[in-house]
């Protein structure tokens, strides 16, 4: 999905990468299929455009410190990006889940 959207040009990249960020932690979350992880990472961030765009700020922020560092900043730097977004993973997914029950039976 990411290479598609990058494909058609930078913003629809963007766009898409904002939507469906979470699917690979909801794959191993739930243990569900690629085309249901969409589904479910749309749900989730389906209101929260601004919450991903300020992480993957942050992250990217992140990773540049670790490049900046003559690259032995990112074995410390890739970690804590990846700990961000599963931190706010599970905080956009109890947010769903409280407003709108469990997930699994909306998608």
């Amino acid at each position: 999905m990411y290479l598609a959207g990058c494909m058609a040009c930078f913003f629809p990249g963007i766009f898409v990468m904002l939507v469906f960020w979470p699917a690979i932690f909801v794959i191993h979350d739930e243990d569900c299929g690629v085309f249901e992880s969409l589904s479910r990472a749309k749900a989730i961030t389906d209101s929260k455009w601004l919450n991903s765009l300020i992480v993957g700020i942050v992250c990217i922020a992140i990773q540049n410190a670790g490049v900046l560092l003559l690259y032995v900043g990112l074995l410390i730097s890739m970690p804590m990006g990846y700990l961000l977004l599963a931190a706010c993973y599970v905080s956009m997914r109890w947010e769903y889940e409280d407003e709108h029950g469990p997930i699994a039976a909306h998608s």
